[in-house]
């Protein structure tokens, strides 16, 4: 008797690059017909459900993440001479100039920020940058200001909501309108504001979602935007064309033990 057998490779095209292989074995007991064998309707029901779930898979809409960040960062604002002013930009949505610029004076001898086209969350009524503790929510509770300079820390008096030595989120939202999307600027002071020393912004992110809130330091993986995720529909169509090809290994088999 001889046996011809029939193996059917399916590639879904998903970010995972998932492969699955559908086995079936088919025999022939005359080996000169042309004729194709019969399937029994169950194995062709079986097949039409793998190959329909691999479909659903490739056609279905992936879902984004909602959370757009920066990646770890260690950009450093360095305190220059002590005659000297010294500013870093920081332009979070990429779209046209520095949505926001920390700034060390060095008359006041203080770090501070601005919005040139954000709006910062302040303790009103004083220009102080709120500073937000990890976990915190940044929503639209707060009270937020625009190109207008608040202060973190200043080393002469001292004062501030931030403190040195220490690290704290600074909270904004970019958008107009009804239309707002709430972020945050992870910084840490340095001890002192002497010659060379450096306060570090460590990264920052924003609900890709308009008026969602978002926790201070809320990340998800690094990218230019944010990550797609498996869609629910995407799953449901490979769980099926697995299904499919186990289907019809056990029936196949059953019939050899029969």
């Amino acid at each position: 008797m001889l046996r011809n057998r029939l193996i059917i490779s399916c590639f879904v095209p998903h970010p995972d690059a998932w492969h699955y292989l559908c086995y079936r074995s088919l025999v022939n007991s005359t080996p000169t017909t042309s004729r194709a064998p019969h399937l029994p309707t169950l194995d062709r029901r079986l097949l039409a459900y793998a190959f329909a779930g691999s479909a659903a898979a490739a056609s279905a809409p992936q879902a984004v993440a909602a959370i757009v960040y920066s990646g770890p960062l260690s950009t450093q604002l360095t305190v220059p001479n002590p005659s000297a002013n010294a500013s870093v930009g920081l332009n979070v949505d990429g779209v046209g100039g520095d949505d926001f610029i920390l700034s060390y004076n060095s008359s006041s001898r203080s770090f501070n920020v601005a919005a040139p086209s954000g709006s910062v969350a302040f303790a009103y009524p004083n220009p102080k940058a709120v500073s937000y503790a990890l976990g915190v929510p940044v929503d639209n509770t707060g009270i937020y200001i625009t190109n207008s300079s608040l202060l973190l820390w200043d080393y002469s008096t001292p004062a501030g909501n931030f403190s040195a030595g220490s690290t704290g989120y600074i909270g904004f939202k970019l958008g107009s309108g009804g239309n707002l999307n709430y972020g945050w600027i992870g910084v840490t002071l340095p001890s002192t504001d002497a010659s060379g020393q450096s306060l570090l912004i460590n990264g920052w992110a924003y609900e890709n979602t308009v008026n969602t809130a978002i926790a201070a330091g809320a990340v998800v993986t690094p990218g230019p935007s944010s990550v797609p995720d498996a869609p629910s529909a995407a799953v449901t169509g490979l769980a099926a064309l697995s299904l499919g090809a186990a289907g019809l290994a056990r029936r196949r088999a059953n019939r050899q033990a029969a």
